[in-house]
Parts: C-alpha cells; structure tokens; sequence
C-alpha cells in the first residue's frame, strides 16, 4: 500500500462523503486555522482510505477546524 499526497481536487473525486466537514473545499475555507493542508490517499489495487491533516506548531490534527476527522472511505 502507498501513500498518496495529493490535491484537493483528486481527493474530492476520490473519496466520496457526504458530510461538508469532510470535504476537501471545507478544509480548504478554514486553510487560514493551519500552516498547511495534507490531502493523502491510501492506495493499493485503488483508494482505500482517505484524510485531510492540517500542520499546526509541528503536529498534524485532524480534524483541525471540524467538528470531526479521521479516515474517509
């Protein structure tokens, strides 16, 4: 499996939610909460899993301005 940074654009149509928070576009809007957005895809034969991390002080969060995070299918 590899590890995929990608933008924000690919990670939208790759993984598919339907809660706002986890979508690349809001992330996108609260960009200004962090040093840097991280758009990583984890794939194998394809896209198995998803997650936006934000750089603040040295560590990654997610979520970082969400009311929730983590892995997206």
């Amino acid at each position: 499996m590899e590890i995929l940074e990608v933008n924000s654009t690919i990670y939208d149509e790759s993984i598919k939610t339907f809660s706002l928070f986890t979508k690349a576009s809001f992330a996108l809007l609260n960009n200004n909460k962090v040093e840097k957005l991280y758009f990583l895809l984890f794939k194998d034969s394809k896209v198995r899993l998803g997650i936006i991390l934000g750089l603040r002080q040295g560590q990654l969060f997610s979520p970082f301005s969400a009311p929730y995070g983590g892995f997206r299918l």
